[in-house]
């Protein structure tokens, strides 16, 4: 997923983030991080400002987003993968494990060697998959996120320029993707992963077991029980990892083409903030 450093313009502080949330449990910021996790997180010796000003907050409390730092270095100092946050947490959380199963995926990239972010990055992330990505497969997935965009995120207002182009590059390159994923799915896995408007606004896998297992420390409450949320990360072979059905066997990681659809797999949005 992309990740690119904000320039924080208007920012607010956690307190009001906090304050202005629908439970303060819902701003799980530096502090919460490292009381969960113990990894302090700094930059420049201070921990990084929320790059969302107030509406922004306030916005995504109406959508039911919680607001996340997720940290780039494990404990140690080493950087964090998918496997560290497996690690960090004992591969447990308090009702049984994080992850269901690890065999069909353990010698994966975006397991063991992908890092979760190259610096402490806040993030909105929706509680749930968002309701029109369900039972869609890659492609649908993807109209959905960007009609999520710009009629709940930014409802009534004009897209920043930097989420206008992502959007014109995926209208610019849907009909043909749409027949190269139904012709040769592997090469269409890649360049729909590609997108900007999955690499922004999907979490990784190891954002999404790091969201995961943090949340479950902090409200007691397993995210993605019942469904699957499709990243833009591949398997070797080309096909899309999903991660879902968070009960208390553990989260299962999944993965298939882009041509897949399912009544329990959809997508949950995340995004951080703009350069």
């Amino acid at each position: 997923m992309a990740t690119v450093k904000p320039q924080v313009q208007t920012s607010v502080s956690r307190e009001v983030a906090r304050e202005v949330l629908s439970r303060g449990t819902d701003c799980l910021d530096d502090l919460i991080v490292e009381k969960a996790f113990g990894i302090p997180i700094f930059c420049n010796d201070f921990p990084p400002p929320i790059p969302f000003g107030p509406e922004e907050i306030d916005r995504a409390r109406k959508l039911h987003h919680f607001l996340v730092l997720i940290a780039d270095k494990n404990p140690a100092g080493q950087v964090l993968t998918m496997q560290g946050v497996d690690e960090m947490c004992q591969s447990k959380l308090d009702d049984g494990p994080l992850l269901f199963y690890r065999g069909c995926y353990k010698h994966e990239p975006f397991y063991g060697k992908v890092p979760i972010a190259k610096f402490p990055t806040w993030k909105f992330v929706s509680r749930e998959v968002i309701p029109d990505s369900i039972n869609k497969n890659f492609l649908g997935q993807t109209q959905a996120i960007v009609d999520y965009l710009v009629d709940e995120v930014y409802e009534g207002q004009s897209l920043p320029d930097q989420y206008r182009a992502a959007v014109d590059e995926f209208e610019a390159n849907i009909d043909r993707l749409a027949s190269l994923m139904n012709t040769n799915w592997q090469p269409a896995a890649g360049e729909l992963a590609a997108l900007q408007v999955n690499q922004l606004f999907r979490l990784s896998p190891g954002e999404l077991l790091y969201v995961i297992a943090l949340y479950d420390r902090v409200n007691h409450e397993r995210l993605l029980e019942d469904t699957y949320s499709w990243t833009a990360s591949r398997y070797a072979d080309g096909n899309l990892v999903s991660i879902g059905l968070a009960d208390s066997d553990g989260a299962s990681v999944d993965g298939d083409t882009p041509r897949y659809s399912y009544d329990n797999l959809g997508t949950m949005f995340s995004r951080s903030g703009l350069v």
